[in-house]
C-alpha cells in the first residue's frame, strides 16, 4: 500500500511538471500492474489520477468489459469475446 501510495504521488508530480513545461493535462493510473494500471487511468481522465488497490483488483475486473482493456477494442478483443461463454464479456468472466 505504501509503494501505491508513494506511485501516487510521483504520478502527481510527473503530471504537475508536463503541465508546468508543456501546458499538456494528463491522467494516471496506479495498480501493481500495467494492465491494472491503465485501467486506473482511464477511470481518472480527463485529468486526473486514480489508484486501484490490490483487493479491489477482482471487483473492477469483473465490472470491466473486455474491450476497455488496452488492445482489446479491435480484432484480438473480438476473437477473446467469441472465446468466451455467451453473455460473459467482462474480464473477471
Amino acid at each position: 500500500t505504501r509503494i501505491l501510495l508513494r506511485g501516487c504521488i510521483i504520478a502527481r508530480e510527473l503530471r504537475r511538471a508536463v503541465f508546468n513545461c508543456l501546458g499538456f493535462t494528463l491522467s494516471a493510473g496506479v495498480c501493481t500492474s500495467k494492465l491494472m494500471s491503465k485501467l486506473a487511468a482511464s477511470y481518472g481522465k480527463p485529468n486526473g489520477q486514480a489508484i486501484i488497490f490490490p483487493e479491489a483488483i477482482p471487483h473492477i475486473l469483473e465490472n470491466t468489459k473486455v474491450k476497455k482493456a488496452r488492445n482489446m477494442g479491435g480484432k484480438i478483443g473480438k476473437v477473446v469475446l467469441d472465446l468466451l461463454p455467451e453473455h460473459e464479456d467482462t474480464m473477471g468472466s
